[in-house]
Order: structure tokens, then C-alpha cells, then sequence
């Protein structure tokens, strides 16, 4: 398991360091553990490499984009428009696997190439 205090480094010099820190103690250990269950989901391997910087910094992004997008992203579906006309309409967009971070797949792909085909 990846200690908050090693994520807390890492965002001590990123500009994401305001939102990570904004997230108390408790929640951020579980945004670690939840981005590294993903990581490791996505590269199809059982733990993290902790000799594998490349990875370990692609679940510190992924954690502090679980942390503050995760209230969306648990969300089945939402309103993509809405009219008022007459009787009115909603359009509804769902959300279905994971939802990863752009940073993290980009860290993802050095690890991996770019022609990577992952399980989720």
C-alpha cells in the first residue's frame, strides 16, 4: 500500500498540490488506495513496482483526480441537456468503467507504448 506521506511529497512542487492537500488525511489514503487498485487494473499486473517511479507517479495522479472528481464519476448518469420548451426533454449521458485521469494515462503509456490494450 502506498503511504500518503510519499503522495504528500510529490505534490509538494505539482500544481494539483492546493486540491491534494484540501482533501483530509483519511480520504487521501483512500484516493491512494482506490488509484492504485486502478492502476494496477489497467496494466493487468497485482501490485504496484515500488521501484517503478513512472507507476507509483501514475497513482499519485490518479489519486488526486479521484479526489476531486470522484462525486461525479461515481455517478451512473447525467443530465448532457435539457430543453424548456413545450413539455420539455432531458438527455442523459452514463458513465460505465473507469474514469482515468489524462496525466496518469500518459504516464501509463511510457510504461506500457503506445499501442498498450489494457483490461478496462
Amino acid at each position: 500500500m502506498i503511504d500518503v506521506t510519499d503522495a504528500d511529497t510529490y505534490f509538494e512542487t505539482h500544481l494539483e498540490n492546493d486540491s491534494w492537500t484540501s482533501i483530509d488525511s483519511d480520504k487521501r489514503q483512500a484516493c491512494l488506495n482506490m488509484a492504485e487498485a486502478d492502476i494496477c487494473a489497467k496494466l493487468a499486473v497485482d501490485e504496484i513496482d515500488s521501484e517503478s517511479e513512472t507507476m507509483l507517479n501514475a497513482v499519485y495522479e490518479q489519486a488526486v483526480y479521484l479526489g476531486v472528481n470522484y462525486d461525479k464519476i461515481k455517478n451512473f448518469a447525467f443530465v448532457t441537456s435539457e430543453s424548456l420548451d413545450g413539455v420539455g426533454s432531458r438527455s442523459y449521458s452514463s458513465t460505465s468503467g473507469m474514469s482515468f485521469s489524462k496525466r496518469a494515462l500518459m504516464l501509463l503509456r511510457r510504461i506500457t507504448g503506445p499501442n498498450f490494450l489494457s483490461r478496462g
